[in-house]
């Protein structure tokens, strides 16, 4: 079985006279959390969004899977369904459906059924239904007790932590194969920092890849086991979070956003 997961080819995206990702070749290997970090403006989103095409690309391939398939070619539901799935800088629940039934909706891609069966409900569309919310109740279940006991009421209701974790909640719905967090702790305090840390241990451990873009490097020191660093759309230094934090090239890039004597910010510093 092929190391990668999924990997860039020369992946570029203009805006305009914009270059915001310019001929990035990136990989997540098989079974790793991977972080990517960069000063604010350094492409990190922009290339999430290329990843699960709420973009396409202006040249470049994003292949995926084994035998891998070029996402590019492949709209935003397919590639859900091919196995990626992610999460967004701010949050995007609906927040008058219960708990549970927003994890529900992300497993719309890959149940089966259609209007007929919405109407008579067949015993087997019935059967699907449980199955589907005892699947729901296991994944919130991830997170302790924070999820499952406010399975049955509103989003609105849930604290601002507790409604980051239901959004990947909900992007665990889909079963992926690789995971794509955008700043899941960005607005935590330290407390709930370190819990979001243990949430993403643990899913990583249930057999997840999961590529993480976060500012707070007390998170990526924690649970990366590789960083790429990215500025203007390029990838500028690749390694262990040590090795990153060290290289000359990045530290360049910090500098005048909160650098310190090494480059990049101190552990628990966001940028």
């Amino acid at each position: 079985m092929p190391r990668n997961l999924l990997w860039t080819e020369r992946l570029t995206i203009d805006f305009g006279g914009i270059r915001a990702v310019d001929g990035l070749d990136l990989e997540v290997r098989r079974d790793e959390v991977l972080a990517i970090i960069g000063p604010n403006g350094s492409g990190k989103t922009t290339l999430f969004n290329l990843i699960a095409h709420l973009y396409t690309p202006t040249s470049g391939k994003i292949h995926f899977g084994n035998p891998p398939v070029d996402l590019a070619k492949y709209a935003a539901h397919e590639i859900n369904a091919l196995g990626v799935a992610r999460t967004f800088q701010t949050i995007r629940l609906f927040p008058n459906l219960t708990v549970v039934e927003n994890v529900l909706i992300g497993m719309n891609a890959r149940l089966k059924g259609g209007l007929i069966s919405a109407v008579l409900r067949p015993p087997r569309t019935r059967r699907q239904e449980t199955e589907a919310e005892e699947e729901a109740l296991e994944i919130l279940s991830l997170f302790g007790h924070r999820l499952i006991s406010m399975y049955n009421e509103p989003a609105f209701t849930l604290s601002y932590a507790n409604r980051r974790r239901l959004e990947i909640a909900r992007a665990l719905a889909s079963r992926p194969k690789l995971l794509l967090l955008d700043e899941p702790a960005a607005g935590m305090n330290p407390n709930e920092t370190r819990e979001v840390m243990e949430d993403i241990r643990r899913i990583h451990e249930g057999g997840r890849s999961i590529a993480v873009i976060e500012h707070d490097m007390n998170l990526v020191e924690g649970i990366a086991h590789r960083v790429v660093a990215m500025d203007h759309g390029v990838k500028i230094a690749e390694g262990s979070y040590r090795e990153v934090r060290a290289d000359p090239e990045v530290i360049k890039a910090y500098l005048g956003s909160g650098a310190n004597a090494s480059g990049m910010p101190a552990s628990g510093a966001r940028t």
